[in-house]
């Protein structure tokens, strides 16, 4: 149990916040499910998931810039990036830097993300203009992407946050926010709001953002806005970073989101219906191992900007190695869950995948943890060596799935899909070790 411990100790307020993020999700979902079931037709049903299912490829318009904001900012010296919240002064050049980041970030993230709200708006008008069920839709999805929007104009305000050192406090921020969206749609559904519900909610986690940032970082803010104007020089090496992590979020998105679908069309709904609770399962325990990634990158990145070479090689193993026991404890609990869950209430344990379906799911979540984990110490040094080996996994993946759903339906789907995503990862891990020179993980 030395791993157990091991990780145990590396968990700190950052980690806790940002797992009390993922609780509360997973307290406020079942509530906001029952609100739903119960204060929705099933046709308002159907728009309600709809709205959320659309602007939820929003988040691929960010297109991994924030890893790069954090990145830079990260590297801004220290003491004097430390001084900004304390007295709201810093040297000339710092704030400079700072002001040139802030400005450009926002500037892409008003162009991608407009243009991001703009199409998928349409594309959801489109939808819904041509449904046969009589709905008021217009009103509440025109002010729910406009929220949706704005909230997303924030993003890179908190990531320049996270640059600076505020990991706990942004994944504070996190927490809260996660518990005002779920308290707000709980609220708006039984109050009536129906489908203004999902704006309703937008808008009070805009008012709690705004709150945060004038109330806990109001002297940051001014440095930001209010440093000397400049451009940022963005380099080839930062835009081929980006893409190559872009394309790694585009990958772990789409896979989840076809491998349903496909399941529905060539096993049936039924099948499809519990790949998909499954695979709910293990998102949320991959989430609980990614995030202890996501909480050390600006650490991560500070240190790469000062550090030798051979101090930061065990970074990478030790922290994908941490993540990974983080993602196997959390494994095992929810695996215990679901036993009790078969003992007490077998028709609800229906409702998942069998054994190898957990299994598989499982082991998938692990190998991605352990991909953003050495990931993250390459993109801390503007590499990222691993990313065309995700796209081909989920790629090979989705083949092998079409390919075993032939042979043996939902079974030969789900281990084809495994097998093919876990077996590139690894090949993918292998090579990065060898031709990379990353040494094995210290002791």
């Amino acid at each position: 149990m030395r791993w157990v411990t091991g990780a145990i100790q590396y968990v700190d307020r950052s980690d806790l916040f940002a797992q009390l993020t993922n609780l509360m999700t997973l307290v406020t979902g079942p509530i906001v499910a029952w609100s739903v079931a119960t204060r929705l037709t099933p046709e308002t049903q159907g728009y309600y998931y709809s709205f959320g299912s659309i602007l939820a490829f929003l988040s691929l318009f960010e297109a991994g810039l924030s890893q790069i904001i954090i990145m830079l900012v990260a590297q801004i010296p220290r003491d004097e990036a430390d001084a900004i919240p304390a007295v709201g002064e810093v040297g000339e050049g710092v704030a400079e830097q700072l002001s040139q980041i802030t400005r450009f970030a926002l500037g892409r993230f008003v162009v991608w993300g407009g243009s991001g709200v703009l199409a998928l708006g349409g594309i959801g008008a489109f939808i819904f203009s041509h449904s046969h069920a009589q709905q008021a839709w217009a009103v509440p999805w025109g002010f729910f992407c406009l929220l949706s929007a704005v909230n997303f104009f924030l993003v890179p305000v908190f990531a320049v946050l996270q640059g600076l050192g505020h990991v706990a406090s942004y994944w504070f921020y996190r927490s809260v926010q996660q518990c005002v969206y779920g308290i707000a749609l709980i609220l708006g559904l039984q109050t009536g709001l129906q489908l203004n519900a999902p704006a309703f909610a937008a808008l009070c986690i805009l008012v709690w953002a705004i709150s945060f940032l004038a109330l806990k970082h109001r002297q940051t803010m001014r440095v930001l806005f209010r440093g000397p104007r400049g451009r940022l020089q963005w380099t080839k090496e930062l835009g081929g970073l980006q893409a190559r992590i872009a394309s790694t979020q585009l990958a772990s998105f789409l896979g989840p989101q076809a491998l349903v679908p496909l399941c529905f069309v060539t096993v049936g709904a039924v099948p499809a219906g519990q790949l998909g609770l499954t695979w709910s399962l293990a998102s949320f325990v991959q989430a609980l191992g990614q995030n202890v990634v996501l909480t050390r990158f600006p650490a991560l990145s500070r240190r790469a900007g000062q550090d030798g070479r051979d101090r930061l090689r065990g970074s990478a193993w030790r922290l994908a190695g941490v993540a990974l026991a983080i993602t196997l404890m959390a494994s095992i609990g929810v695996g215990v869950g679901l036993v009790v869950l078969g003992r007490w209430q077998p028709s609800l344990a229906s409702r998942v995948l069998p054994t190898w379906g957990i299994l598989a799911f499982f082991a998938v979540a692990g190998v991605a943890v352990c991909m953003l984990g050495v990931s993250a110490w390459y993109r801390a040094r503007r590499r990222d060596p691993l990313a065309w080996f995700a796209v081909i996994g989920t790629l090979a993946g989705l083949v092998c799935a079409v390919a075993g759903a032939a042979v043996d339906e939902v079974r030969g789907l789900v281990v084809g899909f495994a097998s093919g995503n876990i077996l590139v990862s690894s090949v993918g891990l292998l090579v990065v070790h060898r031709r990379q020179s990353l040494p094995p993980r210290s002791s």
